[in-house]
């Protein structure tokens, strides 16, 4: 349900800017890349104008930012994690046909939660996972939280570009 009324605040976003509401996912993962994009550092912006002028872009998709990164704090004061952006791919924009003829499949949370645990891979003290085909970094995600958030080594790919958006967002640092 909760999904349904981010959809509606992307969906309003892409009619104030005139583009197609599939796009809507996209949309919202180019904004939220653009508003943590540190470049305001070098151009005499300032943390504070870039993420005013950023609301000013879209009330709607910075309404998103806010709910997103709520419920990725809840998440982690909890000691579990929240693909937020996967969801919203699953159950709002990913199409048949487009996970088809992708080979997609997001793997369900518990499966994730168990592959997170029992992934080790040690080497010198410092653990690396690779995630060949991470979709929106579900896998990754788990293993984060399954090892109280300690900075591991992580390699993610995936053939689609809003995978890798989706996973690169999901995976900043908290």
């Amino acid at each position: 349900k909760d999904m349904k009324k981010i959809k509606k605040l992307i969906d309003e976003h892409c009619r104030v800017k005139g583009v197609d509401e599939n796009l809507g996912l996209n949309e919202l993962l180019d904004y939220l890349l653009e508003l943590f994009d540190v470049s305001w550092r070098t151009d005499g912006t300032g943390f504070i104008d870039h993420t005013i002028a950023m609301k000013a872009k879209s009330e709607q998709l910075f309404v998103v930012c806010v709910d997103w990164l709520e419920r990725v704090t809840k998440a982690i004061d909890n000691g579990t994690w929240i693909d937020y952006f996967g969801e919203l791919y699953e159950t709002q924009y990913q199409s048949k046909g487009k996970a088809s003829s992708l080979g997609q499949f997001f793997t369900p949370a518990s499966v994730s939660d168990l592959m997170g645990r029992i992934i080790t891979n040690e080497e010198k003290g410092i653990r690396k996972v690779n995630d060949c085909a991470c979709g929106s970094g579900r896998l990754l995600l788990a293993h984060f939280a399954a090892n109280n958030y300690k900075q591991d080594y992580y390699i993610a790919e995936d053939m689609d570009i809003m995978c890798v958006k989706m996973c690169v967002l999901n995976m900043m640092p908290p």
